[in-house]
């Protein structure tokens, strides 16, 4: 209990070193809280402002917690300090403004010339703000190791026992609202304050909880005494965990690769693609064994360390060697250079480790941070490289077939056999990550995926003269089949406080069609899927013009029923191919579709 006080207290505290922290909490919890209000749900909003404002807000919290950082993981405490410590903190305020703009940014990217790339952009931003926790406490602590895994290790109970402590209030308020509701009101409170209580515990109490945990458990930990050293004291449950749990995991990983290593020298077989995850996975598994026996520290567990960092030796070769054969074969990816990249981490990180024995902790997160960013970053990027590999293969394929770029309408519609379906592997890679940017180096015609960019390689492929659809099952065919996607979405699908249902006795969900609807003392079987197909080409049309977008509700009224669709997913195929040009006759096919059926 003394304890319990001895943190609450310590929260004031902790507010007089990180008061924009609080601030940009508070401004966040308060955001959230009136776009509930608004019926705007923050994580269910299609309205990317919205997003963009929370995603900056959380941005700059976080970074601003560098700042709490910077001051509270030292022993002594100076006012050169203090002022760094509130620089960082203050210069969360533009960063933060700066992520909302590059949001704003990506969704007009993604609306006019989408790349994948921008997401993995995105998560990799968020990844390196995350570990640059890490790594910040590791930099200040690199002359003593074992303060930074002390931090670390404390940080990460901070986050845990601060989700815990968010829940239990949430659940311990709410139902003492709902019991007082029930039994002394009968429902005067809306079921909306449930939300606002879980914003406000899951954002603003959360927040502060594990700055203040996290600045109070460690200031106890401390030593006043610069130079003095850290005992790190025996756990129970580390020890469980490392010594019984994780270590004999890791050791069994380990022999599993190696046997298959065996298996290929013995056969001479080609490593499987899964050889990659399963090296990725065995390194993180391989981390956090070594960060649970890190306070181990017996001659025993010193060799033990230093085996873990050789093992990422070994699985780095082999995932360099099932990679580089990827890479030989099919050239450069995306996905494959985000791979590399996490080769490069396996064999990097060892060496330094092996080479600074009292950094291997801060080194971990130095070599994730720079690579990564470097490589997502960088002045050349992976995804840069990528595209010059899938280009250079394309026209190498090209070349083999004695054709030359640009390629102009129904340039490839005489080609059969393997080799067409090889081109089109290449250009559906291109063209779907790509678009313009990689069309644009290879067609006559610039800016082709501009109108419809989540359909562009049918698009190429059908200016083309070629179709996945059926060369991948005949290499002889003439391509006879193109698509067009509709994809029709209501905002209305996220709250149903819309739908008037005045003059009007019932009302069905269409997604269950068909069923059957009463009136008029008749029971009768509709299925909407049949009354919304005539209406599917003008959906089409609007989808075209407006683009992808939250729509109203479309109506179709007959006689004592109104159909109100308010979601349509579906793919009209045309049917033949007839002098450069498809033929009017084409058929819908509805993936899926939603709204309701009222009738009088």
């Amino acid at each position: 209990m003394k304890k319990l006080l001895k943190i609450l207290r310590n929260w004031g505290k902790t507010f007089q070193l990180a008061p924009i922290s609080y601030l940009l909490l508070a401004g966040l919890t308060g955001y959230v809280v009136w776009l509930i209000s608004t019926k705007f749900m923050p994580f269910g909003s299609r309205d990317e402002t919205h997003i963009a404002v929370i995603w900056g807000l959380l941005f700059a919290f976080i970074f601003s917690c560098y700042g709490l950082l910077f001051q509270i993981n030292r022993s002594k405490k100076t006012t050169k300090h203090r002022w760094i410590s509130l620089w960082l903190q203050t210069l969360a305020l533009p960063i933060g403004y700066g992520i909302y703009r590059w949001f704003l940014f990506l969704i007009n990217v993604w609306e006019e010339s989408w790349s994948g790339f921008y997401q993995v952009q995105s998560m990799t931003a968020w990844g390196l703000l995350i570990l640059g926790i890490f790594l910040l406490i590791g930099f200040l602590w690199r002359k003593r190791e074992k303060g930074t895994w002390i931090s670390w290790n404390i940080f990460l109970q901070s986050i845990w026992l601060g989700g815990l402590a968010s829940l239990v209030l949430w659940i311990g308020i709410s139902g003492s609202i709902f019991s007082i509701d029930k039994l002394f009101f009968e429902d005067l409170f809306q079921g909306r304050i449930y939300e606002y209580l879980a914003a406000v515990c899951f954002i603003f109490v959360n927040g502060t909880f594990i700055l203040n945990y996290y600045n109070y458990s460690l200031e106890e930990t401390i030593p006043k005494e610069e130079k003095s050293d850290f005992s790190l004291l025996p756990s129970k449950v580390r020890k469980i965990f490392g010594n019984y749990i994780f270590l004999p995991l890791t050791i069994l990983y380990f022999l599993i690769l190696f046997a298959y290593v065996i298996k290929i020298a013995i056969t001479g077989i080609r490593p499987k693609e899964i050889v990659v995850y399963m090296g990725t996975g065995y390194f993180a598994f391989a981390i956090l064994c070594y960060y649970f026996i890190y306070p181990e520290e017996s001659s025993f567990f010193d060799k033990l360390k230093n085996c873990i960092l050789i093992s990422f030796f070994f699985v780095g070769g082999l995932m360099s060697y099932a990679i580089g054969v990827r890479i030989n074969q099919y050239g450069l990816t995306m996905r494959r250079g985000i791979i590399m990249l996490i080769v490069i981490c396996i064999l990097l990180y060892p060496l330094l480790g092996l080479l600074f024995k009292n950094h291997r902790l801060g080194l971990l997160m130095y070599t994730i941070v720079w690579v990564f960013g470097i490589g997502i970053f960088g002045p050349v990027t992976i995804d840069q490289l990528a595209l010059s590999s899938q280009l250079s293969r394309l026209n190498h394929l090209l070349a083999e077939e004695n054709i030359k770029t640009p390629l102009g309408s129904w340039a490839l519609s005489w080609l059969t056999g393997e080799s067409v379906y090889q081109i089109s592997e290449k250009i559906s890679y291109i063209a779907d990550n790509y678009l313009s940017a990689g069309m644009n180096q290879i067609l006559e015609e610039k800016d082709i995926c501009k109108e419809d960019f989540r359909r562009c390689s049918p698009y190429v492929k059908v200016y083309l003269g070629i179709d996945r659809n059926d060369i991948q099952y005949d290499f002889d065919r003439t391509p006879s089949r193109a698509s067009e996607y509709l994809g029709f979405v209501s905002r209305d699908t996220i709250w149903e406080s819309w739908l008037d249902i005045k003059g009007y006795s019932k009302i069905y969900d269409v997604s269950k069609s068909p069923f059957e609807v009463e009136y008029a003392g008749k029971t009768t079987t509709i299925n909407s899927r049949e009354l919304i197909i005539p209406h599917l080409d003008e959906l089409l049309a609007i989808s075209k013009k407006e683009g992808y977008k939250d729509y109203p509700p479309y109506e179709i009224s007959t006689g004592n029923i109104k159909l109100l669709i308010t979601r349509v997913y579906a793919d009209k195929e045309y049917l033949e191919w007839i002098e450069n040009e498809w033929t009017t006759g084409h058929t819908w096919s509805i993936d899926t579709m939603g709204g309701y059926l009222l009738v009088k």
